[in-house]
């Protein structure tokens, strides 16, 4: 939300009426906006008082009146004199005045950011700033292989957010001073970024890199905002803080990851390899020998053999209307060892893919 299109959000919760919970929360979070309501409290008072005082000088006794709101004040016909009101409307106009420069010398600096991957993503909130406060993280790249990025905000305008960004593939996850002093040297890339769209970036020796990102007002960002139902398409899939449960056992945690298919030709799923449950796949479109199951928001249930699963999450997991149909394959006898040998099959293994029945046969899982 614009502050420039909350005013009347803004008279509307000073005058004690509902506003939108997206108008509330922004308001709460705004310097600007608070300071907006404040004003409209001032004004406010200063026509209450020129009212009383021109109700002391009238010849009509004075009675006892309900409290009225600030819109009622504004609305109601009263007797004042013209220089009294030519103080008012040249006060009113320098205050919003006054509100409309401070917004517009105080711009929105907050970005919160996600990249994913095909099998981890990594995300945070940063600030416009000189050298010194660069963002190091890293992400899983294929094969699990590490990829170090670091993050540069240059500057924010309206919807626009200018960025630098580092990054580097690593053999092993390194320590913070090895990354960040690696990261330090590596090159450079510009990036002239539109908030809420999609942008690839792309990493010397690794597979390209998805980005998503929006603008906040605050440090703190806004909680779940990418897995939020608008950001879920028909073929958009996504995991929050999920957990797998059968028959009323928790067997697995699975930490948030995606997949997004921007076709109807590929089925974008998800798969977790357990030790001892062996391999579960999930598609949004049939898979071979799978059984059928049913989205509904943040929940995923199907059956096999009478055994009873639950894939609960902490937000919606499908686009599309809900409930849905979705497929799940379950191999209970496979090894990772089977797709890569040498892994450890005593290791869990969970990931993504815009294109799930590609990524089993990458593994050798299809039956």
């Amino acid at each position: 939300m614009e502050c420039g299109t909350l005013g009347p959000s803004i008279s509307a919760l000073y005058d004690g009426e509902e506003v939108s919970p997206e108008a509330a929360q922004h308001i709460a979070g705004c310097a600007n906006c608070r300071e907006a309501l404040r004003e409209y409290a001032q004004i406010g008072v200063e026509l209450r008082l020129l009212e009383a005082n021109q109700m002391k000088m009238s010849a009509v006794p004075q009675v006892t009146r309900r409290a009225r709101s600030f819109a009622s004040v504004l609305t109601q016909n009263m007797r004042v004199p013209r220089f009294v009101a030519a103080i008012c409307a040249l006060a009113i106009i320098v205050l919003a005045a006054g509100w409309a420069r401070t917004r517009a010398q105080s711009p929105v600096e907050y970005f919160q950011f996600k990249f994913f991957t095909d099998v981890s993503s990594v995300g945070g909130v940063t600030r416009v700033c000189d050298s010194g406060c660069e963002r190091a993280f890293t992400i899983s790249g294929p094969e699990h292989l590490p990829i170090g990025m670091m993050m540069s905000i240059q500057d924010i305008q309206g919807n626009i957010v200018h960025f630098t960004l580092r990054t580097k593939r690593f053999d092993v996850v390194p320590d913070n001073a090895r990354l960040n002093e690696e990261l330090r040297n590596a090159p450079a890339r510009q990036y002239t970024y539109t908030a809420g769209s999609d942008l690839v970036v792309t990493v010397p020796g690794s597979a390209a890199i998805k980005m998503e990102g929006i603008i906040t007002p605050t440090k703190e960002g806004v909680p779940w905002w990418f897995n939020a139902a608008f950001h879920l398409g028909e073929n958009d899939i996504a995991i929050r803080e999920g957990f797998l449960i059968r028959d009323g056992k928790v067997i697995a945690e699975l930490p948030e990851f995606s997949a997004d298919c921007g076709s109807n030709d590929c089925n974008p799923g998800l798969y977790a390899y357990i030790p001892k449950y062996g391999l579960f796949a999930i598609g949004l479109k049939p898979l071979p020998e799978a059984v059928e199951g049913t989205a509904d928001y943040g929940q995923i249930r199907f059956t096999e053999n009478d055994v009873k699963y639950a894939l609960l999450a902490a937000s919606q997991m499908t686009g599309g209307a809900q409930p849905r149909q979705i497929w799940v394959l379950h191999l209970p006898n496979y090894l990772l060892s089977q797709g890569r040998p040498g892994a450890n099959d005593n290791a869990q293994q969970i990931g993504s893919s815009d294109d799930i029945m590609s990524r089993l046969e990458e593994m050798h899982a299809l039956p």
